[in-house]
């Protein structure tokens, strides 16, 4: 069987070894790009989803900061019965409903943020 393979190969114009002697690099190579170009889309889509998640991360840091600004306008309040303790009570509150409505509905992401966490599969944003 080898003997005939190679007469066959041996009979083969020089056109044709040399096509075959090429195609397969070829073909290699354009697996390898269309293999890079599905890895780039990929990667492209999980940091978008990344910025995503670190959108919704600053944004519970921010709410968590109000509630600590009121937590500690209350305690100063209550320690002391001075109303300039209030101020930092009163900062909070107005910025923790916002705050919490935002979270709540993730209005704080864009529509490609949204996309982006559906199509890396990191779940719901």
């Amino acid at each position: 069987m080898k003997e005939l393979f190679s007469q066959r190969w041996t009979d083969l114009p020089l056109r044709t070894k040399g096509f075959a002697v090429l195609i397969l690099p070829l073909i290699l190579l354009a697996l390898a790009v269309a293999a890079s170009v599905d890895v780039a889309d990929a990667q492209s889509t999980y940091q978008d989803a990344s910025r995503a998640i670190l959108r919704s991360s600053d944004e519970a840091g921010a709410t968590l900061a109000s509630l600590l600004d009121a937590e500690t306008g209350v305690r100063g309040y209550v320690a002391t019965m001075d109303p300039v303790f209030l101020a930092p009570w009163d900062a909070a509150a107005a910025d923790l409903g916002g705050q919490l409505r935002e979270l709540d509905t993730g209005s704080h992401l864009t529509a490609a943020d949204r996309r982006a966490a559906a199509r890396s599969g990191l779940g719901d944003a």
